[in-house]
């Protein structure tokens, strides 16, 4: 099992990868985690494919994911969580400013929150003048865009939970909303202070104009909400682990094991966009070659607790948030789902 998967989009850095490579596995070494390394290539017309190859055949830890051509930098992203296949995700970049030494206390954040996203405090240590005037415009304007207060959406620098990146949709340029885009989904994100170290060689490829714009269009209405559908328990009963563990497919789960829910109750997030009813109580079905005793130990992932603010902005019109002196929990308006399906049978009637 890999617990972490490091994504490194990279695009014409053939002189820095030699450098990148023995710090970050020296980093990653001590961790003493499982662990691998996807380099992305965005289309580079350099060497850095062939680099990336050469270290590939020294240690089976290196994964290399190719673009055909130039996409930029949020698909290069994107493409590296597809192919991730560890419990925590990190993003980094190739260029020597994001110091391997910083990778330790951005996946410790994990342990109590859901996204560590990098915050470089000293940018005047690896930045010119050019880039940190851009860098401050973008982050108001995006902050202004999205009443966020993210202090650096422009780094890359972040370490996420896995199943924070489930159904996560990213168009061109949206790699800078990230944690905008998982606050609006209920996880918690954290920003952490991070070091800026001066580029090693090559140049920046973005300017002020792309970190901010992408271009201009006639306005086509209000942008739709980006939730999916709901779990849904249909029984009363204590949650299992062994039945939570195979809903973590599903999406991405509100409650643990040995919690009280009832029928009605939501337990999690879909990864698509339809409800579904499921059953959080299923134990594992015991045989007589398989004992009791010799069952694998499930290992969870922490659910997402859900605040009020949150709860509220999260609910849609067939929906409630229940708030109790021990704890906010969600649920559909109609508790049962044979009058759910005629009371939606209804609606679709009268629309038609």
């Amino acid at each position: 099992m890999v617990e972490l998967s490091v994504i490194i989009p990279v695009y014409n850095e053939e002189d820095n990868l030699p450098r990148l490579w023995p710090e970050l596995r020296s980093v990653l070494e001590e961790m003493a985690v499982s662990f691998e390394v996807i380099f992305v290539d965005d289309g580079s017309r350099d060497h850095s494919a062939e680099i990336i190859r050469a270290l590939r055949e020294a240690d089976g830890r290196v994964r290399l994911v190719r673009l055909k051509a130039n996409a930029g930098e949020t698909a290069a992203t994107d493409a590296g969580f597809k192919a991730a296949r560890g419990q925590r995700v990190l993003t980094m970049d190739a260029d020597l400013q994001n110091d391997p030494h910083d990778i330790p206390p951005l996946v410790q954040r994990l342990e109590q929150w859901d996204a560590a996203i990098g915050w470089r405090v000293s940018r005047g240590e690896g930045d010119s003048i050019v880039r940190r005037v851009s860098s401050r415009i973008a982050n108001a304007t995006r902050n202004w865009l999205s009443h966020e207060s993210i202090r650096d959406s422009g780094c890359t620098f972040r370490a996420f939970r896995r199943e924070c990146l489930r159904g996560l949709v990213l168009y061109r340029g949206f790699h800078r909303f990230i944690p905008t885009l998982l606050r609006m989904r209920g996880y918690r994100v954290v920003e952490v202070p991070v070091r800026n170290r001066p580029r090693g060689f090559g140049r920046s490829k973005y300017g002020v104009l792309n970190r901010v714009f992408s271009h201009y269009e006639p306005y086509k209405g209000p942008i739709e909400a980006g939730r999916k559908g709901v779990l849904v328990s249909n029984s009363d009963g204590e949650t299992a682990a062994y039945a939570l563990w195979n809903l973590e497919e599903r999406g991405v789960m509100f409650v643990g094991a040995g919690e009280k829910t009832y029928q009605g109750m939501i337990i999690g997030e879909n990864s698509r966009s339809d409800d579904l009813d499921v059953n959080p109580m299923k134990a594992k079905q015991l045989t007589n070659v398989r004992a009791s005793g010799k069952d694998e130990a499930v290992r969870l992932t922490p659910p997402i607790r859900m605040t009020l603010e949150r709860s509220l902005a999260w609910v849609q019109d067939d929906e409630l948030v229940e708030v109790t002196p021990k704890s906010i929990r969600l649920r559909k308006a109609i508790l049962d789902p044979n009058e759910r399906k005629r009371a939606e049978r209804a609606r679709e009637a009268m629309s038609a």
